[in-house]
C-alpha cells in the first residue's frame, strides 16, 4: 500500500497522461543489473494504460532524483530545474523519444508545479536507535503529522504562505533531526537549526525586531535563493568571482537565485569593492601576469601572492603618463579583468551567526572565526549517521546570557578571540597584542560590573563557562601568551596576577595559572624568594587540583635546593607539602634506531623473537616485551583504556536524568558538569551505590554488565569512550577478568 506522499506523485503522473507502461518488471528483472533490463522492459515503451509493476522512475535530469513507487519503498527527493524530464529508469541514462511529449503534457496542468514544489521540501524524520525515549517519539509523531500536511493537494497558495521553519517545542531533541539524504540536506540543517533557536522562548527572547525582520526576509526566499545563500554562507567569508559559482544541485544557472539575494540584501556586488589588493587576489595567476606585463613589472614569474606585493607597491611609486595614479588605472584593469563578484553582507550574516551561536551555545571554542558554523556539520554528521550521540533528557533551568547584550558581547568576543589566535599562529605578535589591547579597553569595564559579576556567580559553575566574562578570562590569558611571546614578562606577571585575583571564572585553570605566574616570577623575573611566596599561595589555593599542586611543590623544592638560592634552603619547611606515592617501575632494553635529526621520533629496532622485523615505537617494544613474558594480549592506550572501562560500567549513571542544566544540546557526547568536582556530588547517591554493587559482584556479573553496555551503545559518541581500542567485547571483558574488581573500584 502506498503513501500518502506516493500517491500524490502517483496522481501527479496520471493526471499529466505520463502512463509508465513497463519499468523493469520485478518477476523479470530479478536476478538482473540495471543496465541488463531487457529492452521490451524499458520506461516509456508505450503510452496509454497504467502497470501495477512499475519499479521506479526518474524525474529530473539525474539519477539522484529518484522516486520509487513499489510497495513500501519511499520518495527520496524529486528534482525539478525548468521543465519536468524523464529519464530512463534502472540506471538507463540516455534520453527517450517520447521525452519531448512528456514536457509539452506536463505543463498543461498548473497541479503538477504544486505537487513537485511540495515535495521537494524537506522532510524531518527520525534517525535515531531503538532506544530513544517515549518523549522523543511523542515529538517525532508531531513531525511526521506537520509533514503529512506538506503533501501534493497543498495549492500553489498554500504553498507561499507555509513557512520553512517548522514549529518546534522548547526542548529539542535529537530525533527530530531532519534526515534527508537528498541535495539540500545543507538547507534543512540550517532551518533545523533557527527554527530550534525561534522555538526556544528563552533563545528568542534574545533576538530584537531586526533580527526576526533577517529571518522573515531570509523565509520569504526562493528555495533556490536559500540554497545557495547557506551555500555561500558555510563557505570562507571572502569575495567570490560569480563565474566561479557552480551549484548544478541548486540550479543550472544561478544568475536568478543571485539577483535575488542581492535585491533581498544579503548580497553586496563588486560595486562595493574598493581594495586593490583583495581584487587582485582574486585574479587567476594567468590574468594578473596579464596585468603585471601591461605595467611594466621586470618579474611576472613570481608567484601569485609575491606577484600582488610588487604590482600593490608599484601602483604606490608609479604615475601614468597623464599623471593620474596607477592605482585607479590598475584597479580598473583588474575589476573588469575580474568581472561580477559577490560578498556576503554583513548585517544578515553576524545575525545570523548570532542564531547559530544560541543554538550550539555548549559548543563554543576559541577557534570559532566564526562561531556556531561548525554546528552544521555537526547536524550533518548526525543526520548522515557518521556520529551518533547518547540519549539522554535535555533540560534547562538557568540563562547563561542574561539579556541581548550579553549575546552580542559574547559574539563579539568570539570575533576578537579567533583574529588574536590566528595572529598567534602565524607569528604576528605585534598585531595579536594590538588585539589583545583593545579587547582590554573595549570589555574591561563589563568585566569588572558588580551586578554581572554577580549574576554569573549565580549561575552552575559549569554553566558560567558559557558567559562573554568567561570568555574574556580566556582572552586575557592569550594576552599571557602574547606578552611572553614578545619577552615582555613583567607585563605578563601583572597580568596573571589580575586573573588570580577573581574567583568567579575559569577556576579549573587557576592551578595553570599559579604554575605559569611562579615560573615568571623565578626564570625570567629572577625573584626566587617572591616566587616561593606565589608558590605557597598557589599550594593553599582550594580550586588547584593535584597535578598542578605537585607542579608547584617540585618548583619549590628545585628554587630551595639550587646553589645560587643558598639562603632560601630552609624555606621549604614553610611550603605545604605535596607527596605523592612512587608508581611502580619495569626496566628492559631495547635497540635504539639512530636518529636522523633532533626532531625525529625515537624508533627501536625490534627484538629477535618479534614476528615483524624492521623498527618499532617504545610502546611497541614494550608490549612485545610482555608478550615474550606469556601475556599473548595488550592495549596501549594511555588514560583512555580505564576510563572506557569505566565508562561501561557507569554509563547510565554519566548520563542519567534529574540533573538540572548538564544537557543542553543534541550534540553533547559528555554531561556539562563531567569535569567538575560537582559531577560526583550531583550524583553521589548513584555512584556510591554502584561502588558498593561493584564489591559484591563476582568477574562473572561484572562482564555481564559490560557485555550489556557494550552491547546496547556501541559507537555511540562519548568522550570517555575509545570504541575502537578494543577489537571486540569479549576484548573489554578478557581485561576486566585480568584487572579485576580491585582495578575496577
Amino acid at each position: 500500500m502506498m503513501s500518502k506522499r506516493q500517491t500524490s506523485l502517483h496522481d501527479f503522473i496520471s493526471n499529466n497522461n505520463v502512463i509508465l507502461k513497463r519499468a523493469a518488471i520485478l518477476s523479470k528483472s530479478v536476478g538482473k543489473k540495471p543496465g541488463e533490463i531487457d529492452n521490451e522492459q524499458k520506461l516509456f515503451s508505450n503510452f496509454g494504460g497504467q502497470d501495477e509493476d512499475v519499479d521506479c522512475i526518474y524525474i529530473g535530469s539525474r539519477p539522484a532524483a529518484k522516486a520509487v513507487i513499489k510497495n513500501d519503498v519511499s520518495i527520496n527527493t524529486v528534482k525539478r530545474e525548468g521543465d519536468s524530464k524523464v529519464s530512463r529508469a534502472a540506471g538507463t541514462r540516455k534520453k527517450l523519444q517520447r521525452v519531448k511529449h512528456v514536457k509539452k503534457e506536463a505543463n498543461k496542468n498548473n497541479k503538477s508545479d504544486s505537487c513537485i514544489s511540495q515535495l521537494k521540501a524537506s522532510s524531518f524524520t527520525s534517525n535515531r536507535h531503538s532506544s530513544a525515549n517515549s518523549k522523543s517519539k511523542t515529538t517525532l509523531q508531531q513531525h511526521e503529522l506537520k509533514n503529512e500536511r506538506l503533501s501534493c493537494e497543498m495549492t500553489k497558495s498554500e504553498k507561499e504562505s507555509t513557512s520553512v521553519f517548522p514549529t518546534i517545542t522548547d526542548e529539542v531533541s535529537i530525533d527530530e533531526l531532519p534526515h534527508n539524504t537528498s541535495e539540500s540536506f545543507y538547507l534543512d540543517n540550517f532551518t533545523f537549526a533557527l527554527s530550534s533557536v525561534l522555538g526556544n522562548a528563552e533563545d528568542k527572547a534574545l533576538l530584537n525586531d531586526e533580527d526576526l525582520e533577517v529571518i522573515n526576509t531570509f523565509d520569504h526566499l526562493s528555495e533556490a535563493g536559500r540554497k545557495l545563500y547557506v551555500r555561500l554562507f558555510q563557505r570562507k567569508y571572502r569575495w567570490l568571482p560569480m563565474s566561479k559559482l557552480k551549484y548544478p544541485g541548486i540550479a543550472a544557472d544561478l544568475s536568478f537565485a543571485l539577483q535575488e539575494l542581492l535585491s533581498a540584501g544579503f548580497l553586496i556586488g563588486e560595486q562595493n569593492l574598493h581594495d586593490l589588493t583583495v581584487v587582485l587576489g582574486l585574479l587567476p595567476a594567468p590574468d594578473l601576469r596579464i596585468l603585471a606585463k601591461d605595467v611594466r613589472l621586470a618579474d611576472t614569474g613570481q608567484p601569485k601572492s609575491r606577484l600582488v606585493e610588487c604590482i600593490v607597491q608599484h601602483c604606490s611609486t608609479q604615475r601614468s603618463v597623464f599623471g593620474r595614479s596607477m592605482h585607479s588605472v590598475v584597479f580598473k584593469k583588474a575589476k573588469r579583468l575580474l568581472g561580477s563578484c559577490c560578498l556576503l553582507k554583513e548585517e544578515p550574516r553576524v545575525t545570523l551567526l548570532r542564531m547559530l551561536l544560541l543554538f550550539s551555545l555548549t559548543d563554543i571554542t576559541l577557534e570559532d572565526e566564526d562561531a556556531g558554523l561548525k554546528v552544521l556539520f555537526s547536524l550533518l554528521m548526525a543526520n548522515m549517521q557518521k556520529i551518533v550521540y547518547p540519549s539522554y533528557t535535555i533540560s534547562r533551568s538557568v540563562k547563561a546570557l542574561r539579556d541581548r547584550d550579553s549575546l552580542i558581547r559574547l559574539q563579539k568576543l568570539l570575533f576578537s578571540a579567533a583574529e588574536l589566535m590566528g595572529h598567534l599562529q602565524r607569528h604576528e605578535f605585534e598585531p595579536a597584542l594590538q588585539d589583545y589591547l583593545m579587547a582590554k579597553r573595549e570589555f574591561d569595564n563589563y568585566y569588572k560590573d558588580e551586578d554581572v559579576v554577580r549574576y554569573d556567580e549565580s549561575l552552575p559553575v559549569w554553566v558560567r563557562e558559557f558567559t562573554p566574562n568567561s570568555l574574556y578570562t580566556k582572552l586575557l590569558y592569550l594576552g599571557v601568551e602574547v606578552l611572553q611571546k614578545m619577552r615582555n614578562y613583567a607585563a605578563a606577571v601583572i597580568q596573571l596576577e589580575e586573573l588570580l585575583g577573581q574567583t568567579a571564572y575559569c577556576i579549573t585553570s587557576r592551578g595553570r595559572w599559579w604554575e605559569r605566574l611562579s615560573l615568571n616570577i623565578d626564570q625570567h623575573l629572577k625573584q626566587p624568594a617572591k616566587a616561593l611566596c606565589v608558590i605557597t599561595s598557589g599550594l593553599l589555593d582550594p580550586h588547584v587540583r593535584t597535578g598542578h599542586k605537585l607542579g608547584l611543590y617540585l618548583r619549590a623544592v628545585k628554587i630551595c635546593s639550587s646553589p645560587k638560592n643558598k639562603s632560601l634552603k630552609n624555606r621549604l619547611e614553610d611550603v605545604p607539602a605535596v607527596l605523592c606515592q612512587e608508581p611502580p617501575s619495569r626496566v628492559f632494553h631495547g635497540k635504539l634506531f639512530p636518529k636522523s635529526t633532533t626532531a625525529a621520533k625515537t624508533s627501536f629496532y625490534a627484538p629477535d623473537f618479534a614476528e615483524n622485523e624492521g623498527l618499532c615505537g617504545v610502546e611497541d617494544l614494550a608490549l612485545m616485551h610482555y608478550e615474550q613474558l606469556g601475556y599473548t594480549d595488550g592495549v596501549h592506550g594511555e588514560g583512555a583504556t580505564m576510563t572506557t572501562v569505566l565508562s561501561l560500567i557507569f554509563w547510565d549513571i554519566v548520563f542519567m536524568d534529574g540533573i538540572m542544566d548538564t544537557f543542553w544540546s543534541p550534540f553533547q557526547s559528555q554531561p556539562l558538569d563531567l569535569r567538575w568536582d560537582n559531577f560526583y556530588l550531583n550524583r553521589k547517591k548513584e555512584i556510591d551505590r554502584r561502588l558498593e554493587e561493584l564489591s559484591n559482584w563476582s568477574d562473572e556479573v561484572l562482564c555481564e554488565k559490560v557485555e550489556n553496555c557494550w552491547t546496547a551503545h556501541v559507537g555511540e559518541t562519548c568522550v570517555l569512550t575509545s570504541w575502537d581500542l578494543f577489537k571486540s567485547v569479549d576484548h573489554v571483558k578478557s581485561l576486566v577478568t585480568c584487572i579485576g574488581l580491585l582495578c575496577c573500584c
